[in-house]
């Protein structure tokens, strides 16, 4: 409760919620790439609207960019952004200066552009990377192949949001999550969370 109001302070949270709820709702309405169909339920026909972040021909980009300034024509495929476990040796001899110390700082703002418009699964790996730029090493050249070996793989993938009700049959929901010192080269611990709009049909 506020001093001097007989109001509880989790009404003016349930305005905001709403007026972002119907801000949101209306900006996937208006700026949906005409997209829409319909979800075949027993008891109801919903009209959805779908939004779709393609940034398929940049990431492509990226990675022609990475195949210059390394000097390679070929890349293998990888699974996961992140290198196999046990596959980096931190010793002395990893700890010197790589080969990607200049290109590196510009093939990681390329990258950082892609997630932050359409693929958020790169955001990890791009950020801890950006922490090394002041303090390149032959590990840190390592982890950047393995990037863009990924990004090779995905090219193809596509941010898709979903909206098919009205703002009071969606809500917000919030996942939050971290490790336990799982940084083997600080053993720093890391954070992380994801705000969604989401109904039964809904997801952004």
């Amino acid at each position: 409760m506020e001093k001097g109001s007989t109001q509880p302070r989790y009404r003016y949270i349930c305005i905001s919620y709403t007026y972002i709820c119907t801000d949101i709702h209306r900006k996937i309405c208006r700026e949906s790439t005409g997209r829409t169909g319909n979800i075949n339920n027993k008891t109801n026909n919903i009209k959805r609207r779908i939004q779709i972040w393609d940034m398929t021909d940049y990431c492509a980009e990226c990675v022609t960019l990475f195949k210059e300034v390394i000097g390679i024509t070929k890349m293998k495929k990888a699974s996961s952004p992140f290198p196999p476990e046990g596959s980096l040796v931190y010793d002395e001899e990893s700890e010197k200066e790589g080969e990607l110390l200049r290109s590196g700082r510009q093939l990681i703002m390329k990258g950082m552009w892609l997630a932050r418009l359409a693929r958020p699964d790169i955001f990890r790996p791009l950020s801890k990377l950006s922490t090394r730029i002041t303090r390149w090493a032959r590990n840190v050249d390592k982890k950047l192949h393995r990037l863009f070996c990924y990004l090779f793989a995905t090219t193809g993938y596509k941010m898709q949001c979903i909206v098919s009700h009205t703002q009071d049959k969606i809500w917000l929901a919030l996942y939050v999550d971290a490790d336990f010192c799982g940084d083997k080269e600080d053993t720093k611990s890391t954070s992380g969370g994801l705000l969604a709009l989401e109904g039964d049909n809904t997801y952004s």
